[in-house]
This record gives C-alpha cells, structure tokens and sequence, in this order.
C-alpha cells in the first residue's frame, strides 16, 4: 500500500515538471515569434513605399512652415509691394540711435584722444529717436539740456532719408536691406565733418522712444 502510494506521489511530481517545462517553452516560442514579428514589420515600414512617402511628405511640410515667413518678403514684391512700401511700413513705431564711429576710417574715440577729431564729435553727433507716423520722425540729442523735437523722413527702395532743419548735417542717408522675411536691416552711413568723414553706426533700438519721450519738447 504505501508503495502504491509512493509511485503515485512520484507520477505527480513528474507531470508537475513536464507540464512546468512545457509552460516556459511555449513562453519562449511565444515570445521569439512576438520579436520577429515586430522586427519584420519595422522591416517593412522602412521599406514600405507609402511610408516612406508620409514621412517625406511630413519633412517637407515643416520645412515649407520654415521658410513661408523667409518668403514673405518677395511674395509681396511679386503682388505690387515694392522694398519701400514693405520697409516703410515696418519701420513705423521702430526706436532707433545713431553713433559715431569711425572718423576718417579711424575708430573716433581713438581719433578724440590723439586730438586728431573734435573732442565733442561723439557727444554732438549721437542721436536717438523713432519713427512716429509714415512722415515723422522725433529725435533727440545726449544730455539733459538737448530737447526733443520732429523732423521730416522719407524712405526709397534703398535709403532712409531725414531731412533736419536744426543740424549741422541736415540731411541723413541711412541706407537699409530689406530682408527674406520681411524685417528691415539699418546700415552706416557717412557724412561730411567739416572736411573729414565721419561714419556713423545706426541701430535700430527698443529704448530709444522712451528717451527720446522723457526730453522737453522743442517742436
């Protein structure tokens, strides 16, 4: 009797192991044919045309996004806009300064300390100001003393002109780029300074109205 009972106790364990055993095989074959399913479907999705396609398709979309706003600029050229129109109208509201910088092709504060330009060529030749309307420009000088006053602007398809009636150089030509997107690049411009070139820096600048606001008004 208690061999029976043996060899019955036996036979269970053995099919508690064959059937364990075959739990973990059928796992393992489960689990290859799950890796190489998704390894032939990333298989195909890489190689699969229409794929492929969305993809490309979606690159180009962002890349058109990108460069829209840098084509901006000539689409409105091609429908009539010319380069003053566009760069008129983004200028307005724009503060701006303007600073000596080089006097006759020598860096200006070099050429004050060596006496070889007016001590005050920095000083007397700074200017800030903003476009205030499509015809106005309001400007203003360094120091407390110098008021704020208006001036007339008119731009071309190059150039930036303020006409000043109270200036030793009545006249200002800034030149400008317009760029692909739209926005508008200052450059330096060079007058005559009692016979020797006085080349000024201008730079469009976000703290210029303010300053040129809090002077007293002359006109």
């Amino acid at each position: 009797m208690r061999r029976e009972r043996r060899k019955k106790s036996n036979w269970k364990t053995v099919g508690i192991v064959i059937a364990f055993l075959i739990v973990i095989s059928a796992s393992f074959y489960i689990g290859s044919r799950y890796a190489a399913s998704n390894q032939n479907h990333s298989s195909r999705s890489s190689s699969n045309p229409a794929i492929k396609s969305s993809q490309q398709s979606k690159q180009i979309n962002s890349e058109s996004f990108t460069t829209s706003s840098s084509s901006k600029a000539s689409q409105q050229q091609e429908q009539g806009q010319d380069p003053a129109s566009l760069a008129h109208s983004y200028i307005i509201g724009k503060g701006f300064s303007i600073v000596p910088e080089l006097y006759d092709g020598e860096n200006v504060n070099q050429a004050m300390t060596e006496n070889k330009a007016p001590q005050n060529s920095v000083h007397d030749g700074v200017l800030y100001g903003y476009f205030k309307d499509a015809n106005t420009v309001r400007l203003t000088g360094l120091g407390a003393y110098v008021g704020s006053y208006s001036a007339n602007y008119t731009v071309d398809n190059h150039n930036i002109v303020l006409t000043l009636s109270n200036s030793a150089v009545p006249t200002k030509v800034i030149p400008y780029t317009l760029n692909a997107d739209g926005t508008v690049l200052l450059k330096s411009f060079s007058t005559d300074f009692d016979g020797h070139t006085l080349t000024n820096k201008v730079n469009f600048d976000d703290q210029a109205k303010a300053y040129v606001d809090q002077k007293q008004t002359q006109n």
